[in-house]
């Protein structure tokens, strides 16, 4: 059985209502979106990604603009489930799809590869994440196979993913929780604060270096952080004005911000998709 999934589901059909009803998705957090930073780190893994809303219509759609959108399977606000299994209508021909909370920020970049190892020894072909002791049933590897279990399943009333799962043979793999929980959802004002502090820019102070250390420096930096990551570097070489754009660009890079003063150059670096 191939397990190894193409496609990830973002699910973002919540009611958010420890968020004042605000659209979980679309809060800022790093200058972008809380949704975009989960879409980097599923494509990071080579996913195509589409994204569950309780309904779509054009008015709710709007804000997604470039992102294939699905509504939930069955209707009433169902959880996380309905979502679920609307992705697995969609991968229809696929083997198995990777479901992802929408306030997720900080997913790991081997979620795909190790859910799916883990996945393949078990009987039917389901795995999940779990940090600290903690598992995490939303975060999970879904054969499309299950689809038929899954819509009986909600017309008899399940709603709860986890309920779902221990039906079956599923495998739970842990992630560390150090320097931070990979799993860390934002479902309050302070979790959001808490995101934003973490999400803060590494420094990299290249003042003084002559060319070629800072782009070298620079690059190196750069290979080493996490999509969605930031990183503010300071030159002062002549050549790191233009060096350093040109490494951002060649690299697949975002250059957020660059400004020039008294002979020192400041860029504010986004590291993309890999």
């Amino acid at each position: 059985m191939e397990t190894r999934p193409k496609l990830a589901v973002i699910l973002a059909g919540g009611l958010a209502r420890r968020m004042d009803g605000a659209q979980k998705p679309l809060l800022a957090l790093g200058g972008r979106r809380l949704i975009d930073h989960v879409v980097d780190r599923a494509r990071a893994q080579n996913l195509d990604v589409v994204v569950n809303l309780h309904a779509v219509t054009p008015e709710v759609a709007a804000p997604f603009a470039g992102l294939p959108l699905i509504a939930d399977a069955i209707p009433g606000h169902a959880g996380p489930l309905a979502g679920i299994l609307a992705a697995l209508d969609y991968a229809e021909g696929f083997g198995s799809v990777l479901s992802l909370p929408c306030d997720t920020p900080f997913l790991p970049d081997d979620l795909a590869d190790r859910l799916s190892e883990a996945a393949r020894k078990t009987r039917d072909g389901l795995a999940c994440a779990a940090s600290g002791g903690r598992v995490h049933p939303v975060v999970g590897l879904w054969p499309v196979s299950l689809r038929e279990n899954l819509r009986r399943a909600l017309v008899e009333g399940v709603r709860g993913v986890g309920q779902f799962q221990r039906r079956f043979d599923c495998a739970t793999v842990e992630w560390p929780t150090k320097p931070r929980n990979p799993f860390m959802n934002v479902n309050t004002p302070e979790d959001l604060a808490q995101a934003e502090a973490l999400l803060a820019p590494k420094i990299l102070d290249l003042r003084g270096l002559k060319c070629p250390l800072p782009v070298l420096k620079t690059r190196k930096v750069l290979a080493e952080m996490a999509p969605g990551e930031r990183v503010e570097v300071s030159c002062t070489d002549p050549m790191s004005f233009v060096d350093v754009p040109h490494l951002v660009r060649e690299t697949g890079n975002v250059l957020e911000a660059q400004s020039r003063a008294e002979g020192v150059a400041v860029f504010l670096i986004r590291r993309q998709v890999r």
